[in-house]
């Protein structure tokens, strides 16, 4: 299960290296995390470089620049944030959407629309 932390971390993660390199390195943190997920599988323990599989154990298992400060730079962060919610997005299976009850004027029942 992917979780908004992971997706902030994987986001400043990325902001350590050149743009030109984020899908190379997501392919790569693609890998650590399915080589960790296997490990577990096999063995019940986590692996010792890339911990349990999860996004955020991947990323923390690095030496990671201190101080992620976002401050002057949130434009770089935000596409890094939607780079990297894209790319986790495409390995995600999709879900049946549940349909919506309509309300006592035919129209949804959903505060929001």
């Amino acid at each position: 299960m992917l979780h908004l932390g992971d997706l902030d971390l994987a986001a400043r993660w990325l902001m350590d290296r050149p743009r030109g390199d984020w899908g190379r390195a997501l392919g790569e943190l693609d890998w650590r995390c399915t080589a960790a997920r296997a490990h577990v599988a096999a063995t019940g323990r986590i692996h010792p470089d890339f911990g349990d599989g999860s996004v955020m154990a991947a990323i923390l298992c690095e030496t990671l620049r201190p101080g992620y400060a976002v401050t002057g730079v949130e434009r770089e962060y935000l596409l890094a944030l939607g780079t990297a919610a894209f790319h986790f997005s495409q390995n995600l299976p999709m879900q049946k959407q549940k349909p919506v009850p309509a309300g006592p004027h035919g129209a949804s029942s959903s505060p929001y629309c």
